[in-house]
Order: C-alpha cells, then structure tokens, then sequence
C-alpha cells in the first residue's frame, strides 16, 4: 500500500490524505497517528473501498460507517507517524473508548500497512 499526506506544513490541523493498493480482501482501514510520546488519534473501520480523506475529515467528510477513537492526547492533524493498517475485519465501535484495546485489535486484524513518517 502507498500513503500520502498533501500539504503537511501545517501541523495540529489534519491534511488531505490519499492511499492506494489496499488488498482486495481487506474489510477496512484503520488510520494510527502516533509518535515518540504515544498514539495520538485513530479513525477506525474506514471503507476499505475508500481511497482518501479530505482535509478536517474529523470534523466532517468521515464516510458513515468510520469511527474517530477518543484521543487522549485531543489532538488532531497528520503532523505525526501516520500508519494506514488494511484489516480482515470491521471491528467494534465499543473500541473507541478503550483505545489500548482498539490498537490490540488492529494489529491482530492487520493484513497489510502502509506507513508515512513525519520528517
């Protein structure tokens, strides 16, 4: 899979971000933003026919059936590691308050991941 992140100068704010090649057998995405200091947002259960989301799309533009995970950190925006995680599943939207429990089931349902670290 290829990820790309347009226009990441500017950081706390969440860019246009297009990906391509995710596996035909994958039921859904999940996108993992993080870095040294831990996770810092996750949008789970992504279409996995969907190849992108806009700018602010966790405000708005989120396909229906996508899931913002509660952020510890509260803060929004690709200026961190982004980890777009193709899975073989659509997981439970009772995941979202348990963030350690939703990153467990991520990586046990990984098919395939894409990864774009910040510079």
């Amino acid at each position: 899979m290829i990820i790309t992140v347009h226009n990441t100068k500017t950081s706390g704010t969440s860019q246009k971000i297009s990906w391509s090649g995710v596996p035909p057998t994958a039921k859904s995405l999940a996108l993992v933003m993080n870095d040294e200091g831990g996770i810092h947002y996750i949008i789970y259960n992504i279409p996995s026919n969907i190849q992108g989301l806009d700018g602010h799309a966790e405000n708005k533009g989120l396909p229906e059936q996508a899931i913002v995970a509660n952020n510890p950190y509260k803060e929004e925006g690709y200026s961190h590691d982004v980890y777009l995680v193709a899975l073989r599943t659509v997981l439970s939207s009772s995941l979202a308050d348990r963030p350690g429990d939703l990153l467990k089931e991520i990586w046990k349902h990984n098919i395939d991941m894409a990864v774009l670290l910040k510079k």
